[in-house]
């Protein structure tokens, strides 16, 4: 909250007013880079994807990497990813599915565990990880010094260890397999930008050409009713008064336009200002909520609270998982100190199993009944031994404020998205698909209508210059992952600049673009101070000064 108040581009990844603002997260500010993007190098695709702890393989991007995939099934392609290929959970294994479709992916790099696990082989694709299948002399790579090298040929793959200090190069694994590496082929991109709302992004393609744009649609879930909707589901608390009323300039940038509005009438060190019961569902089959989470929601719940209170009051969302007899399961609760602006409360509830993570390894009887509940006595997540699954079907919520005085107003709006490490947006209650959808990109405006989950339209763009703007307008889930496809010589990172003309490698530059504001405030202006260029066909980096 803090970060996307100060920098209005800029957050955390798991900052819901990052998404509900249309701004820029962190992990695309931090590289400069899309969310999942593509690129041709010397006849090999290589694919990037953005996952991490709580963000696993969603709809989308196995909506994506299979059109992805089809489009390139003659081209020898390697994945990087930061989650597993070996999981256990419906994702993972949906994302297993799709790969045996396409043997054309040879190579799947990732990282995540913090520990190595052999070179499996998952139908035609040769997993590895960046600890390599064994320690180095007991160490793993932070603590040796050491790194794992893969090397793509004509004809073989061959990993290797690289020790830092003495340069050697020492063969772990060697696989023989046909690529269809050249020295020609290079230059084809797909960037794809998962998009809010109201969202600004640019091309950090230095020159994009015979450029399309690819408009994907995407799907929002969210459990409570909103101010504009019934709120009778609503009960206020002893000593409150409590009323919908239209939002002032600060939420309305948020993209709500009625908040409730509670007035204490009577001064307590603590006041509870609402409070509300919705249904949920917790999927408990071990091998659907693996870690690598369920397809269809049942592995956590999110609930978010967005409120405005008094300077220094602290404001308090308790979450109460209840079984179908009524009696509670879990108690949970987050809490932070208001300084007047929009304070975000977010929680989760949720369990994974434990047991195994791996398809390849066998729960021992000691491991068997291990599972990872999140949501408890204020903790983020507790492993319990001999457990079972959750069995909550009903969520209580409970919005306090502590040293809040007689006469206060606070002012809120609550959600809650069956999602696991969702993007959040603020929708009412119900499921929806993007609608309305409008992208402007270099000047134009295209209208793309509604988009149902995992569908696409595309248009011709032509040529697109380096650092060219383009922005959203989509109602419904107001979620689009909005993709450029073209082909490049150089992509750009960091302080992106507009590019004016390229000739013969000669770039002329224009000025940097308004979205690089979102880039400095890590102190890039003094220690990096300039743009990054990768060139593609060169294999090579260089650097473009701020001045």
């Amino acid at each position: 909250m803090r970060l996307s108040q100060r920098h209005l581009l800029v957050g955390e990844v798991p900052d819901p007013l990052v998404f509900f603002r249309g701004a820029l997260p962190r992990f695309e500010a931090l590289t400069g880079q899309p969310t999942v993007w593509a690129f041709t190098l010397q006849g090999v695709l290589f694919v990037v994807t953005h996952n991490g702890k709580n963000h696993v393989w969603h709809d989308w991007q196995l909506s994506w990497l299979s059109q992805l995939l089809t489009e390139h099934r003659h081209r020898t392609t390697v994945l990087l990813s930061h989650r597993t290929l070996d999981e256990l959970g419906e994702r993972a294994e949906a994302l297993r599915k799709l790969l045996g479709e396409f043997p054309q992916v040879v190579l799947y790099c990732d990282a995540h565990i913090h520990s190595p696990h052999p070179f499996w082989l998952f139908g035609n694709a040769l997993q590895v990880g960046a600890e390599g299948n064994s320690r180095d002399d007991g160490k793993l790579t932070y603590e040796g010094d050491w790194y794992v090298v893969v090397e793509i040929a004509k004809d073989v793959l061959r990993i290797f260890r690289r020790r830092m200090v003495t340069g050697e190069l020492i063969l772990l694994h060697e696989r023989k397999t046909e690529t269809t590496i050249n020295e020609t082929e290079t230059g084809k991109m797909h960037m794809a930008f998962l998009m809010s709302d109201r969202s600004v992004r640019f091309n950090p393609a230095l020159w994009l050409r015979g450029a399309k744009l690819r408009v994907w649609g995407i799907a929002q879930e969210q459990l409570l009713p909103l101010p504009d909707e019934s709120g009778m589901a609503w009960q206020k608390g002893d000593g409150v008064s409590l009323q919908v009323v239209a939002s002032d300039g600060e939420w309305q940038r948020l993209g709500i336009d009625k908040v409730f509005q509670a007035t204490i009438n009577a001064a307590d060190k603590e006041a509870t200002i609402a409070e509300i019961v919705t249904p949920v569902r917790f999927e408990t089959d071990p091998t659907k909520v693996g870690i690598a989470g369920t397809l269809s929601h049942g592995t956590q719940v999110i609930p978010l609270f967005l409120a405005k209170a008094p300077k220094d009051v602290r404001l308090r969302l308790e979450v109460e998982a209840l079984r179908s007899d009524g009696t509670m399961e879990s108690r949970h609760w987050v809490e932070g100190a208001s300084d007047g602006s929009v304070l975000a409360l977010q929680a989760a509830t949720g369990h994974i199993y434990l047991g195994t993570q791996s398809v390849y390894s066998q729960a021992s009887p000691d491991r068997a009944r291990w599972w990872r509940w999140e949501g408890v006595d204020g903790k983020t997540e507790v492993d319990y031994r001999d457990s079972e699954p959750r069995q909550a079907t009903q969520l209580r919520l409970c919005l306090k404020a502590i040293g809040i005085s007689k006469g206060a107003i606070v002012q809120f709006v609550g959600f809650v998205f069956p999602e696991t490490g969702g993007f959040f947006t603020p929708v009412p209650q119900g499921r929806f698909t993007t609608q309305r959808t409008i992208v402007q990109v270099g000047g134009r405006r295209f209208e793309l209508g509604d988009l149902e989950t995992g569908a696409f339209r595309e248009v011709e763009i032509g040529e697109l210059a380096g650092g060219e703007l383009f922005t959203l307008s989509c109602d419904g889930s107001k979620l689009a992952l909005v993709e450029l496809i073209g082909e490049t010589d150089a992509l750009m990172g960091h302080l992106l600049r507009r590019v004016k003309s390229v000739r013969d490698d000669k770039i002329e530059w224009g000025e940097v673009i308004e979205l690089a504001d979102g880039f400095r405030h890590y102190g890039w202006d003094s220690e990096i101070g300039g743009t990054s260029l990768w060139w593609l066909m060169r294999g090579d980096f260089n650097f473009v000064p701020l001045r």
